[in-house]
C-alpha cells in the first residue's frame, strides 16, 4: 500500500471511498481499479506519495483512525455523581 497525501489546500476526491483524501492522507492501492484516477493525480501534482512500511503500517493500526476514546469522570464537565 502506498500512502496518498493531497497538496496543501486541496481537497482530492477518493474514488474507491465516494470521498476526499484527508490532509494527513490515506493509504491506497495504486494498483487498483482506479489506477488511472491515482496516475493522473500524481502526474498533475494533486498529490505526493510514500511508500509505507511495515513498521509504520504496525503504528497505525494499534490506534484505529475511527477509535472512539473511553470517556472518564475528568473529561466529563460536571463531576458530580448526584447528576449523573
Amino acid at each position: 500500500m502506498t500512502l496518498v497525501v493531497p497538496k496543501d489546500g486541496l481537497s482530492v476526491p477518493d474514488p474507491a471511498r465516494h470521498d476526499f483524501l484527508p490532509p494527513e492522507g490515506r493509504e491506497i492501492d495504486l494498483g487498483g481499479e482506479h489506477l488511472q484516477h491515482w496516475a493522473r493525480r500524481i502526474d498533475e501534482g494533486d498529490v505526493s506519495i510514500k511508500e509505507v512500511t511495515a513498521e509504520e503500517k504496525a503504528v497505525d493500526q494499534s490506534m484505529p483512525e475511527n477509535a472512539a476514546l473511553p470517556l472518564t469522570r475528568s473529561s466529563r464537565k460536571n463531576n458530580s455523581p448526584a447528576e449523573e
